[in-house]
C-alpha cells in the first residue's frame, strides 16, 4: 500500500490531531519515538462501555515497536454511535482515521480489532487500505435477523441492540461489515481472523466474510472467545505483528494494579493533609 511516508525522525502525529485525541474520551495516542509504523486498536465492547472504562492495549503492552491509537466505544453500539468528539458514526470516525494516517504520514499501518471491535476493524479496513486487519474473534453480522437468535432477550446487550435497529440517529449502512465490502470502489486490506473454530458464534461471524479473497482464517483451538490469550498468540506469531510488542504476564498485571492503587492511596492522603 503507499503512505506518504517521511523519515523516522519526522515522524510525529500532527499537532491539531493530537488535540482532538487529546479531547475525546474515545481515543489514546501512545506515540513510540522514531517508529514509522502505527496499530489502531478497536477494544472490544466492554472496556469502553462499562464501568471501570478503559482502553485495551492500554497497560498490558511494554516495549512496543509502534505507535498506538487505542480507540473504545463510549456508547456500547459497536462502534456505530461513533467517536466522542472524532465522529458521530463509525463512517465518520473512519474518516477522521484517515486524517490520521494520511497527515502522520507512517509507514505502515495496521487495524486491530478485538471482539466486538472486529467488525469496525472490517469496516474500517474496506474504506482505508492499510496494510492488514487483524481481527481477534468474529463478530461481523450486527443485523436484526441475525443477532436476535444469538442475544438473549432482556439482557443488556439486546437493549443496545436495539438502539442499534431502531434509533433513526444510527446509520445502518454497516450492520452486516460484509455489505462495506460489496461497494464499488471497496479496499481490499488483507485481514486475518483469529480464532476458535469450536467456538459456535466466532466461527458463525466468520462465515460472513472468510470466504472473500483477502480474508484469512488462523484457527486456535482451545482458546475459546478469550480475547486476551488470542491476543497474545497474535504478537507471537503473526508474520506481521510477531515480536513486535511484549505482554505483561499476570504477576506483572497484579504488580502494576497494586503499585497504581498504591499511588492513588498517597495522593488523597497528601491532598487531605494539604486540606488540613
Amino acid at each position: 500500500m503507499e503512505f506518504t511516508r517521511r523519515n523516522e525522525a519526522e515522524m510525529q502525529l500532527p499537532h491539531d490531531l493530537r488535540g482532538l485525541i487529546r479531547e475525546s474520551q474515545s481515543a489514546k495516542y501512545l506515540p513510540v519515538s522514531d517508529s514509522s509504523e502505527l496499530l489502531i486498536v478497536f477494544s472490544q465492547r466492554a472496556p469502553g462501555y462499562n464501568q471501570p472504562k478503559r482502553f485495551s492495549y492500554s497497560s498490558e503492552i511494554v516495549e512496543p515497536r509502534f505507535n498506538r491509537l487505542l480507540l473504545r466505544d463510549m456508547n456500547g453500539l459497536w462502534y456505530h454511535g461513533g467517536l466522542d468528539k472524532l465522529g458521530n458514526s463509525l463512517r465518520e470516525s473512519i474518516e477522521f482515521l484517515r486524517r490520521v494516517i494520511e497527515e502522520g504520514g507512517f509507514g505502515s499501518v495496521f487495524i486491530l480489532g478485538l471482539s466486538s471491535g472486529s467488525h469496525a476493524a472490517f469496516v474500517a479496513g474496506t474504506k482505508i487500505p492499510v496494510d492488514a486487519v487483524i481481527c481477534v474473534g468474529c463478530r461481523f453480522d450486527l443485523s436484526m435477523a441475525t443477532r436476535e437468535q444469538n442475544v438473549k432477550k432482556g439482557h443488556e446487550k439486546y437493549a443496545k441492540m436495539k438502539t442499534l435497529w431502531t434509533d433513526p440517529q444510527i446509520d445502518r449502512r454497516y450492520l452486516n461489515a460484509r455489505d462495506a465490502a460489496k461497494e464499488p470502489g471497496a479496499a481490499k486490506s488483507p485481514v486475518r481472523l483469529y480464532y476458535d473454530p469450536e467456538n459456535r458464534a466466532d466461527t458463525f461471524h466468520a462465515g460472513f466474510v472468510e470466504d472473500l479473497p483477502y480474508v484469512s482464517s488462523i484457527h486456535c483451538h482451545g482458546y475459546g472467545h478469550d480475547v486476551n490469550r488470542l491476543s497474545a498468540e497474535v504478537f507471537r506469531s503473526d508474520t506481521l505483528l510477531a515480536g513486535s510488542a511484549k505482554f505483561l504476564n499476570r504477576t506483572e498485571r497484579l504488580d502494576r494494579k497494586k503499585l497504581a492503587a498504591g499511588s492513588k492511596l498517597a495522593s488523597a492522603v497528601h491532598a487531605r493533609q494539604g486540606a488540613g
